[in-house]
């Protein structure tokens, strides 16, 4: 539950196991025929994209700017691009370009080149930023780039201290937030959503028993662009 701030498999037993135990207040209803592997992903990484972007102030066709082109972001592009938005996506080099504009951007910028605040504000400055790095050199020419009241949602734990414009923020009213994922209902509708646009993660299946070398694929950071467990659904049964 995001209220309490329990999450399964962190703060009660979960994961790799044949059978587990949750809170009935946590489950969701899922339709059936749905695709697990492609659906898995969407329980996380997608429910955090999904509901960051339709909980902010951002309404089409506002500019929202995708901060990476990973996990979370390629999910990201997919969701703002299908509500309506002026999609931009932000990466550290050009290699995932086409990838980006596939998945319905309709600007991309590399930050190894390009001037990010100008680029950005050229477009008349970003309703939403959606920060998916876990580093914080990219977030402070992010912040001089915000419309007036602009935000900038975080979906990811910075792994480092923040240096930001406080006097871009005082005079565009704009301001920096975090995000987690959401609650059941919420991952009711992102799947629905989902469903309804043809929303997908890009996903790399691993067997049940390769679950090691998964989990090593997903730590070295060159899967894309999540790791799946593959099996089949199993039922729930509500004692």
């Amino acid at each position: 539950m995001l209220s309490e701030g329990l999450v399964t498999g962190a703060h009660s037993d979960g994961g790799y196991a044949e059978y587990t135990i949750v809170r009935l207040d946590a489950i969701a209803r899922l339709p059936s025929g749905i695709p697990p592997e492609k659906t898995a992903p969407l329980m996380c990484a997608g429910m955090t994209m999904f509901n960051a972007i339709r909980n902010s102030k951002a309404r089409p066709p506002d500019v929202v700017v995708i901060s990476g082109v990973g996990g979370l972001g390629h999910l990201g592009i997919q969701y703002a691009s299908k509500m309506g938005f002026r999609v931009v996506v932000t990466s550290r080099d050009s290699s995932k370009k086409d990838l980006a504009l596939k998945l319905g951007a309709h600007h991309y910028i590399d930050t190894s080149t390009d001037d990010i605040t100008a680029s950005i504000n050229k477009l008349g400055g970003a309703k939403l930023v959606v920060y998916t790095a876990t580093t914080s050199k990219g977030l402070s020419p992010l912040v001089s780039a915000l419309a007036v009241e602009g935000e900038i949602f975080l979906v990811a734990s910075l792994t480092e201290p923040v240096t930001i414009d406080t006097l871009a923020l005082l005079f565009k009213r704009s301001s920096i937030r975090g995000w987690a994922s959401g609650d059941n209902k919420d991952l009711e509708d992102t799947i629905a959503f989902s469903n309804l646009h043809h929303v997908e993660p890009m996903v790399e299946t691993f067997p049940w028993d390769q679950a090691n070398p998964a989990f090593d694929r997903m730590m070295s950071a060159k899967a894309e662009f999540k790791v799946v467990l593959s099996g089949s659904w199993d039922k729930v049964i509500v004692q």
